[in-house]
């Protein structure tokens, strides 16, 4: 995957706004579980023109997409990992979220927005299921 220059701080501040104490907490709390992260930004075609992918080793574990206000997440499940999801106490709408997502070879492509704790809560417990279940 091609790789770009990383944005420098005052422009992802400028972009997330209220939502960059967030994009802080979603990097501290993946690397204090996954870490060392070995983040890497690659070109999209979303309004911020990259994407941010967190990963451990050679082992993606999540897209970020800055977006005006709002962090939008990413992250690829494959149906061990799903299957856990759903007999977990995630939240109904996380449940829904997950089986309405678009299935490809390496699993459902799962978006969400993670603007607040619980979101990232949630952001948490998928990636348990994704890196227990492979």
């Amino acid at each position: 995957m091609r790789q770009v220059a990383a944005p420098d701080k005052f422009t992802l501040e400028t972009e997330l706004g209220d939502a960059f104490p967030m994009w802080e907490a979603i990097l501290c709390r993946i690397d204090a579980v996954y870490g060392p992260l070995s983040p890497y930004w690659t070109p999209s075609k979303v309004a911020f023109g990259k994407v941010c992918v967190l990963c451990n080793g050679k082992r993606n574990l999540v897209y970020l997409t800055p977006e005006r206000g709002s962090i939008l997440a990413t992250l690829a499940l494959g149906e061990k990992a799903c299957e856990a999801a759903f007999q977990s106490g995630l939240p109904d709408e996380a449940k829904t979220n997950i089986a309405n997502s678009k299935k490809y070879v390496e699993g459902r492509s799962v978006r969400m927005n993670v603007n607040d704790t619980d979101a990232l809560s949630v952001l948490e417990q998928l990636l348990v299921f994704k890196t227990r279940s492979s």
